[in-house]
């Protein structure tokens, strides 16, 4: 059975200081309730890392917040 449990959001946009490069810089981060002890979200962040590598990005920048 699969389900939605959590997503992750970037955008992509060329480098301001470092001409040709690919940065990606996160958006949103959830993860259910219900799910969050189970490494859910770092395994969104290990593939997302992984996919924007793929397409490119040299820098990648994630940023958090207290709960």
């Amino acid at each position: 059975d699969e389900k939605l449990v959590g997503y992750i959001a970037f955008f992509l946009s060329n480098s301001l200081h470092s001409r040709g490069v690919l940065i990606a810089k996160d958006d949103a981060l959830f993860v259910h309730k219900a799910y969050r002890t189970q490494r859910v979200g770092s395994d969104l962040i290990r593939f997302a890392i992984g996919h924007l590598r793929s397409l490119g990005a040299r820098m990648v920048y994630i940023t958090s917040k207290p709960p």
